[in-house]
């Protein structure tokens, strides 16, 4: 059971992950971003700091899931860098050098015995590495919220990529406590959260939008 689940979280993964790429494609043929790419970068990191637990404790699952995570971030950001303005850019170079550099350190310090020779504290050292890190990347859609409750428009919550965040914040979840990790289940569980609060916005901003006049035209964006 644990085995078909987590089949199914890595399958929803590589589409939560691969969500982002028509955006990223339709940017580089126009040549000019048309959505902020900061989370693409932290999304490229968590899913490499979650690679480097996966194989200190032998998990293809989870490999599975994140290495599709690693190709569809890094090209998203490799393109972000090329097309953003000059601020946006060297955040996002700013996150992947300090990023890359803290895996790095990572794989030295956590997961080999250099260091830390007791295996049990690297792996509970990596494993809050790991939950940190992706309760930030699943933190980071709640942005959105905050400027949609701010303005009442909610056009910019895309509700497809919410419900997929949040079907994949439950199997994730799932398969954790059927393995009783923690590591799991703490930042997906936190996942669902975060995404209810997303739909719950989209879909109560979206009743209440009412047209500005009576020759205005109502577009669904992103639903």
């Amino acid at each position: 059971m644990s085995s078909v689940i987590s089949a199914l979280g890595v399958v929803v993964s590589c589409g939560l992950f691969s969500s982002a790429l028509p955006a990223t494609l339709r940017a580089r043929k126009a040549g000019a971003l048309s959505e902020d790419p900061t989370p693409a970068a932290v999304t490229l990191i968590n899913c490499l700091i979650w690679i480097l637990y996966a194989s200190v404790i032998g998990d293809v699952w989870i490999f599975g899931g994140c290495i599709c995570g690693v190709f569809c971030n890094a090209f998203n950001t490799c393109v972000a860098i090329r097309l953003a303005d000059r601020e946006t850019a060297q955040r996002i170079e700013a996150i992947v050098c300090v990023g890359l550099t803290m895996v790095a350190v990572s794989v030295m310090v956590l997961g080999s015995s250099v260091v830390i020779p007791d295996a049990e504290v690297r792996v509970r050292l990596l494993s809050n590495l790991c939950q940190a890190i992706c309760l930030a990347m699943f933190a980071s859609p709640l942005v959105q919220s905050w400027q949609a409750m701010a303005s009442r428009d909610a056009s910019r919550i895309n509700s497809a990529l919410t419900a997929m965040q949040l079907l994949n914040g439950i199997l994730w979840t799932t398969t954790g406590l059927i393995r009783q990790d923690r590591t799991l289940v703490v930042p997906n569980g936190a996942s669902i959260a975060l995404a209810l609060v997303n739909l719950i916005v989209k879909l109560s901003l979206g009743r209440r939008a009412k047209p500005r006049g009576p020759a205005t035209k109502v577009v669904a964006v992103g639903a």
